[in-house]
């Protein structure tokens, strides 16, 4: 197969990025893995199989990571000849980004070109608390290599400069994967906290990247969390697609969702547990386009995220992630405009933290859970009778350590009206 002019236009980083993925299958009979490509690296599905048939029939891995080195050189060599400096997203997308994929591949770089790419991030993102943000991050990395720890302060320090050009840097230690995200908005910008200001971006990818499963996240001791565009955009899609065509996936599938029930003493099969969940979607979303999920979805995201960075700051010892994530989901359910769907979504999360812990705590409170679903279907309650109904599992909730969660009363008053307000109006 020729490859297209629009393959042989990409410039070789786009290439490299994508070559990370290409033990796949391209055939393009196979429309619903085509699909999934689409999404997965914001391509189109013609494109990623041009390159990847490119890729293949021209160069072997170790040719492609050369032929980056050298381009690397090339761009620096640029750089320097360059009499402006505002060559930021140049360097951001063509240097930063092949560079940073050192993390999961060996670039032949010169230490000459290596020392001058952590140069250029300083000039043009600055420093960070006196430190250059890439070489801390650079030398994290390689202590972790060498058997060391990796600090979060590292990929901090570098967010925090980026961030000032409107960026965000997501360094995923456990898989090898970096991307980098523009930040199209603002949710909440620096908002005052018990001495820390906090904040909340909706970010989209500015390369190919692969999308996180969730759909949002924070780093432990930033002063920030983000809400993933791309990944919410998805859900929103499918989410919609599923009610208009009256065909949604069903959410319980195996026998295991009934051995779980019945633990927790719960009396349903799996016909009825998809048929209380389906209808919790569709009272959220039956009138709803995909612009208004989305909305929602952003939304509901931004304060289940920021409520972890409140708790990571005002709860310090609460630290078993099901505690973390009942605070959060529950708070979520409370303050958001769908509800529904998020009763749905907080069930099926601690039904996954029960099917590896087994702890009592989370059964009773799946079963609480469950109880107050059925009823919301069966008798049609609102919105609001719903989030009172979960507000009460809110306040009688012990964390492992047998504390309250935080009292919502300040969150409810000094920031969901802002986050409202901001997304809303």
């Amino acid at each position: 197969m020729a490859c297209s002019k629009k393959v042989e236009q990409l410039t070789i980083f786009k290439l490299y990025t994508l070559s990370q993925f290409t033990v796949i299958n391209v055939d393009q009979r196979n429309f619903k893995y085509r699909d999934w490509l689409e999404y997965e690296f914001g391509i189109s599905n013609s494109d990623y199989i041009d390159i990847v048939e490119y890729l293949r029939k021209t160069r072997t891995k170790q040719k492609l990571e050369a032929e980056v080195a050298f381009e690397l050189l090339e761009k620096v060599n640029e750089f320097d000849k360059r009499k402006s400096k505002n060559y930021t997203d140049d360097y951001a997308v063509n240097v930063l980004m092949p560079y940073l994929w050192k993390a999961k591949n060996t670039l032949p770089i010169s230490d000459r070109v290596e020392r001058r790419i952590i140069e250029i991030f300083e000039e043009q993102f600055g420093l960070y608390n006196g430190k250059n943000g890439l070489k801390y991050l650079i030398e994290s990395f390689n202590n972790y290599n060498n058997g060391g720890y990796f600090e979060n302060q590292a990929i901090i320090s570098v967010n925090e400069s980026v961030k000032r050009k409107g960026y965000y840097l997501r360094f995923d230690l456990e898989n090898r994967n970096v991307c980098l995200y523009d930040i199209g908005k603002e949710i909440l910008e620096n908002e005052g906290w018990k001495g820390r200001n906090i904040s909340i971006h909706l970010i989209q990818r500015r390369v190919p990247c692969a999308v996180p499963i969730e759909l949002g996240y924070s780093i432990l001791g930033a002063n920030d969390v983000v809400v993933l565009k791309d990944r919410i955009s998805h859900v929103a899609a499918k989410i919609h697609d599923g009610l208009l065509n009256k065909a949604p996936e069903l959410d319980y599938k195996s026998r295991l969702a009934e051995r779980i029930w019945r633990q927790i003493g719960l009396q349903q099969d799996l016909e009825k547990g998809n048929s209380i969940s389906l209808k919790l979607t569709e009272m959220e979303f039956k009138n709803d386009d995909t612009e208004d999920i989305e909305t929602d979805l952003i939304f509901n995201t931004a304060v289940h995220e920021i409520k972890h960075k409140i708790d990571e700051i005002e709860k310090p010892e609460q630290v078993t992630n099901w505690d973390c994530e009942v605070s959060a989901h529950l708070t979520d359910i409370i303050y958001s405009n769908m509800p529904y769907y998020g009763l749905k979504s907080a069930i099926q999360r601690f039904e996954g933290f029960y099917s590896i812990s087994g702890d009592e705590k989370i059964g009773e409170l799946i079963k609480n859970l469950w109880t107050i679903a059925e009823r919301v279907t069966r008798e049609d309650l609102s919105k609001q009778e719903l989030r009172d109904l979960v507000a009460i599992e809110y306040n009688e909730y012990r964390t492992y350590q047998g504390n309250e969660l935080l009292n919502l009363s300040e969150i409810e008053t000094k920031l969901i009206p802002k986050l409202w307000k901001k997304q809303y109006n």
